[in-house]
C-alpha cells in the first residue's frame, strides 16, 4: 500500500470500479476502499450453505459487438467471454400472468411474433410500441455512440413517462400489463419511469441477454475489475469502515491534509 494517491474511490460496486479503472489509465494513483470483505456492491455475491447467491444484478445486457456495456468492457481492458453467459434466445424471460405466459425472446423481430400469438388484434400498438423504444434510444448519445444526436428529442423522451406512452397505443389492460413487466427491474410504477430510461433497459436485454457468471470465488466480473485495478498499480482496501475514518476537516481543509491509513 502506498502513503499517497492522486484519487481515492469510497465504495466498490460497479461504478466506483469503472472510475477507478478509467482514472488509473489515466495515469492516476487510486485507491478503492470498500467496508465489505471483498468489493463488488450489488453485483458481488455472499456464501450460504456452502453456495454463492447473487446480492443484486445477475444478468445484462449490450454485450454484442459494438454494443455499449462490450465497448465499456473493452476500453476498461476486462472484457472476458467466461464471465457471461448467453440466455435461452428463444426465451431469457418468461412473463407468468393470471392466464397467460410470455417468453420474450432474443431480437426484436422474435419478440414481437411471440407477443403477437397472445395479442393478433393489436398488432399496430406492439409493432409501434417496439419501434418507440428503438427511436428512443437512437437518441442517448452515450448508449448508440451518435455524436449528432437531437438533444430535444431526448430530452422529451427522457421526460415523458413509460405509462404515457403506453396509454397512447393500447386500451387492452393485459397488453399493458407485458409493456409495464419490466417495472419489475426499475423498482417503480410505469408513471414514474422515463420512457427514455425504459427503452434502454429493454433494448439491452433484447438485443444480446446474457446471465452473470459465477464462480467458486464470486463474480468472475468483479475478479477481472480487481485484477485490471492492480495491473494498473491502483490498491484496493477492504474492511476500511471498520479500521480508520477521515476527519471533516481534511476535506475542508487540503494544504492541511495528513492523511495515513493504518491497516
Amino acid at each position: 500500500m502506498n502513503a499517497h494517491y492522486d484519487v481515492i474511490v469510497i465504495g466498490s460496486g460497479i461504478s466506483s470500479l469503472t472510475s477507478a479503472v478509467i482514472l488509473a489509465k489515466e495515469g492516476k494513483k487510486v485507491c478503492l476502499l470498500e467496508q465489505g470483505p471483498k468489493a463488488g456492491g450489488h453485483i458481488g455475491t455472499f456464501n450460504k450453505f456452502n453456495h454463492n447467491f447473487y446480492t443484486g444484478a445477475h444478468y445484462t445486457g449490450a454485450l454484442g459487438n459494438g454494443e455499449p456495456f462490450r465497448v465499456l468492457l473493452d476500453h476498461l481492458g476486462i472484457y472476458n467471454s467466461q464471465n457471461f453467459c448467453e440466455l435461452d434466445a428463444d426465451g431469457f424471460d418468461e412473463f407468468v400472468f393470471p392466464d397467460f405466459k410470455l417468453a420474450l425472446a432474443k431480437g426484436y423481430e422474435a419478440t414481437v411474433q411471440n407477443i403477437l400469438k397472445i395479442f393478433p388484434k393489436e398488432e399496430t400498438a406492439i409493432k409501434k410500441y417496439f419501434d418507440v423504444i428503438r427511436d428512443a434510444v437512437n437518441c442517448v448519445p452515450t448508449y448508440m455512440f451518435n455524436e449528432k444526436h437531437n438533444a430535444d428529442k431526448l430530452i422529451k423522451i427522457l421526460e415523458t413517462p413509460l405509462k404515457n406512452v403506453v396509454d397512447g397505443l393500447t386500451n387492452d389492460h393485459k397488453l399493458k400489463a407485458v409493456f409495464y413487466a419490466y417495472c419489475s427491474l426499475h423498482g417503480v410504477l410505469p408513471k414514474d419511469v422515463s420512457m427514455g430510461f425504459h427503452a434502454l433497459v429493454t433494448d439491452s436485454i433484447i438485443n444480446s441477454p446474457s446471465v452473470i457468471n459465477i464462480n467458486k470465488e464470486g463474480v468472475g466480473l468483479i475478479d477481472s475489475f480487481i485484477n485490471r485495478i492492480k495491473e494498473l498499480n491502483g490498491d484496493i482496501l477492504n474492511h476500511y469502515w471498520k479500521s480508520f475514518f477521515l476527519r471533516t476537516c481534511n476535506f475542508w481543509y487540503p494544504s492541511k491534509t495528513n492523511i495515513q491509513f493504518n491497516q
